[in-house]
Protein backbone atom coordinates (compact mmCIF):
# COMPACT_ATOMS: atom_id res chain seq x y z
CA UNK A 1 0.00 0.00 0.00
CA UNK A 2 2.98 2.30 1.26
CA UNK A 3 4.39 2.55 -2.93
CA UNK A 4 0.56 2.60 -3.87
CA UNK A 5 0.37 5.60 -2.02
CA UNK A 6 3.80 6.77 -3.19
CA UNK A 7 3.18 6.26 -6.53
CA UNK A 8 -0.35 8.15 -6.01
CA UNK A 9 1.23 10.82 -4.59
CA UNK A 10 4.00 11.19 -6.93
CA UNK A 11 0.86 11.34 -10.24
CA UNK A 12 -0.79 14.32 -7.85
CA UNK A 13 2.25 16.34 -7.97
CA UNK A 14 3.31 15.94 -11.32
CA UNK A 15 -0.90 16.83 -12.20
CA UNK A 16 -0.33 19.57 -9.86
CA UNK A 17 2.95 20.71 -11.79
CA UNK A 18 1.13 20.59 -14.99
CA UNK A 19 -1.71 22.62 -14.32
CA UNK A 20 1.22 25.70 -12.99
CA UNK A 21 2.58 24.90 -16.40
CA UNK A 22 -0.42 24.76 -18.26
CA UNK A 23 -1.58 28.45 -15.86
CA UNK A 24 1.69 29.71 -17.07
CA UNK A 25 1.45 28.29 -20.26
CA UNK A 26 -2.14 30.53 -20.74
CA UNK A 27 -0.06 33.61 -19.28
CA UNK A 28 2.29 33.41 -21.94
CA UNK A 29 0.05 32.56 -24.81
CA UNK A 30 -2.24 35.85 -23.41
CA UNK A 31 0.76 38.65 -23.70
CA UNK A 32 2.19 37.40 -26.67
CA UNK A 33 -2.05 37.50 -27.86
CA UNK A 34 -1.70 41.15 -26.60
CA UNK A 35 1.45 41.82 -28.30
CA UNK A 36 0.45 40.67 -31.25
CA UNK A 37 -2.02 42.84 -31.11
CA UNK A 38 -0.27 45.83 -30.18
CA UNK A 39 1.89 45.46 -33.44
CA UNK A 40 -1.11 44.98 -35.74
CA UNK A 41 -2.79 47.98 -34.19
CA UNK A 42 0.83 49.83 -34.97
CA UNK A 43 0.86 48.34 -38.40
CA UNK A 44 -2.72 49.49 -39.18
CA UNK A 45 -1.71 53.24 -37.83
CA UNK A 46 1.37 53.02 -39.50
CA UNK A 47 -0.65 52.52 -43.25
CA UNK A 48 -3.19 54.55 -42.27
CA UNK A 49 -0.98 57.94 -41.77
CA UNK A 50 1.16 56.74 -45.04
CA UNK A 51 -2.30 56.32 -46.90
CA UNK A 52 -3.20 60.11 -45.75
CA UNK A 53 0.31 61.33 -46.25
CA UNK A 54 -0.30 59.75 -50.07
CA UNK A 55 -3.63 61.35 -50.37
CA UNK A 56 -2.08 65.08 -49.38
CA UNK A 57 0.46 64.78 -51.82
CA UNK A 58 -1.67 63.60 -54.28
CA UNK A 59 -4.36 66.01 -53.66
CA UNK A 60 -1.22 68.84 -53.91
CA UNK A 61 0.47 67.40 -56.67
CA UNK A 62 -3.22 67.51 -58.15
CA UNK A 63 -3.31 71.19 -57.31
CA UNK A 64 -0.39 72.13 -58.86
CA UNK A 65 -1.17 70.35 -62.26
CA UNK A 66 -4.49 72.13 -61.97
CA UNK A 67 -2.72 75.40 -61.78
CA UNK A 68 0.16 74.88 -64.31
CA UNK A 69 -2.72 73.95 -66.57
CA UNK A 70 -4.29 77.45 -66.01
CA UNK A 71 -1.09 79.36 -66.24
CA UNK A 72 -0.74 76.86 -69.91
CA UNK A 73 -4.39 78.23 -70.85
CA UNK A 74 -3.37 81.83 -70.01
CA UNK A 75 -0.17 82.02 -71.65
CA UNK A 76 -1.59 80.68 -74.67
CA UNK A 77 -4.71 83.16 -74.68
CA UNK A 78 -1.32 85.86 -74.70
CA UNK A 79 -0.07 83.86 -77.41
CA UNK A 80 -2.94 83.32 -79.64
CA UNK A 81 -3.74 87.28 -78.81
CA UNK A 82 -0.38 88.11 -79.63
CA UNK A 83 -0.54 86.42 -82.97
CA UNK A 84 -3.61 88.00 -83.83
CA UNK A 85 -2.50 91.54 -82.94
CA UNK A 86 0.64 90.61 -84.94
CA UNK A 87 -1.60 89.59 -88.06
CA UNK A 88 -4.31 92.83 -87.49
CA UNK A 89 -0.88 95.12 -87.82
CA UNK A 90 0.33 93.28 -90.83
CA UNK A 91 -3.31 93.32 -92.48
CA UNK A 92 -3.56 97.07 -91.63
CA UNK A 93 0.01 97.42 -93.25
CA UNK A 94 -0.91 95.54 -96.41
CA UNK A 95 -4.20 97.33 -96.82
CA UNK A 96 -2.59 101.07 -96.90
CA UNK A 97 -0.23 99.65 -99.84
CA UNK A 98 -3.01 97.99 -101.62
CA UNK A 99 -1.48 94.43 -100.97
CA UNK A 100 -4.51 92.73 -99.04
CA UNK A 101 -5.70 89.50 -99.41
CA UNK A 102 -9.51 88.84 -100.56
CA UNK A 103 -9.59 87.11 -97.20
CA UNK A 104 -7.89 90.31 -94.81
CA UNK A 105 -10.48 91.92 -97.18
CA UNK A 106 -13.09 89.94 -95.94
CA UNK A 107 -12.50 90.70 -92.06
CA UNK A 108 -11.54 87.22 -91.59
CA UNK A 109 -7.54 87.93 -90.52
CA UNK A 110 -7.94 86.65 -87.34
CA UNK A 111 -7.73 83.31 -88.15
CA UNK A 112 -4.89 83.66 -90.20
CA UNK A 113 -1.44 83.15 -89.09
CA UNK A 114 1.71 85.16 -90.69
CA UNK A 115 5.28 85.90 -89.58
CA UNK A 116 8.52 84.76 -89.93
CA UNK A 117 7.66 82.61 -86.36
CA UNK A 118 5.49 80.27 -88.17
CA UNK A 119 4.38 77.18 -86.98
CA UNK A 120 4.46 74.32 -89.62
CA UNK A 121 0.92 72.55 -90.43
CA UNK A 122 -0.51 70.15 -88.39
CA UNK A 123 -1.27 67.92 -91.41
CA UNK A 124 1.14 68.75 -94.28
CA UNK A 125 4.45 70.10 -91.79
CA UNK A 126 4.63 73.25 -94.28
CA UNK A 127 5.60 76.52 -93.23
CA UNK A 128 4.73 78.12 -96.02
CA UNK A 129 0.91 79.51 -97.88
CA UNK A 130 0.66 81.06 -94.35
CA UNK A 131 -2.05 83.81 -95.80
CA UNK A 132 -4.18 80.55 -96.40
CA UNK A 133 -3.27 79.03 -92.43
CA UNK A 134 -5.96 78.82 -89.77
CA UNK A 135 -5.14 78.71 -86.25
CA UNK A 136 -7.34 77.05 -83.71
CA UNK A 137 -8.80 78.94 -81.03
CA UNK A 138 -8.33 76.02 -78.64
CA UNK A 139 -5.46 74.30 -79.34
CA UNK A 140 -3.39 77.08 -81.36
CA UNK A 141 -2.35 74.49 -83.52
CA UNK A 142 -2.10 75.36 -87.73
CA UNK A 143 -3.78 74.13 -90.54
CA UNK A 144 -3.68 75.35 -94.34
CA UNK A 145 -7.29 75.72 -95.85
CA UNK A 146 -6.18 73.57 -98.16
CA UNK A 147 -5.23 70.84 -95.95
CA UNK A 148 -8.55 70.44 -94.95
CA UNK A 149 -10.36 70.72 -98.17
CA UNK A 150 -11.61 74.61 -97.34
CA UNK A 151 -11.77 76.62 -100.86
CA UNK A 152 -11.30 80.02 -97.83
CA UNK A 153 -10.68 80.98 -94.93
CA UNK A 154 -13.80 80.57 -93.17
CA UNK A 155 -15.50 84.17 -92.21
CA UNK A 156 -16.54 83.28 -88.51
CA UNK A 157 -14.63 85.08 -85.31
CA UNK A 158 -13.42 81.71 -84.14
CA UNK A 159 -12.58 78.59 -85.71
CA UNK A 160 -11.65 75.10 -84.14
CA UNK A 161 -9.70 72.45 -85.98
CA UNK A 162 -11.19 69.23 -86.65
CA UNK A 163 -9.81 67.35 -83.72
CA UNK A 164 -10.46 70.00 -80.71
CA UNK A 165 -14.20 70.09 -82.88
CA UNK A 166 -13.87 65.79 -82.25
CA UNK A 167 -13.24 66.22 -78.63
CA UNK A 168 -16.18 68.41 -77.55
Amino acid sequence: ESALDGASSAQDEDSDGSEELSAGQKLLKERRKKIEAKKKEKEAQSKKRKREERDEGQASASKKRKEKDEEDAEEKMQSRASKRSKKRVQSSEESENGEASDEAESGSEENEVSGEDDEPCEMCGSKEDSDKALLCDTCDKVYHTFCLGLHSIPEEEEWHCPHCLASE
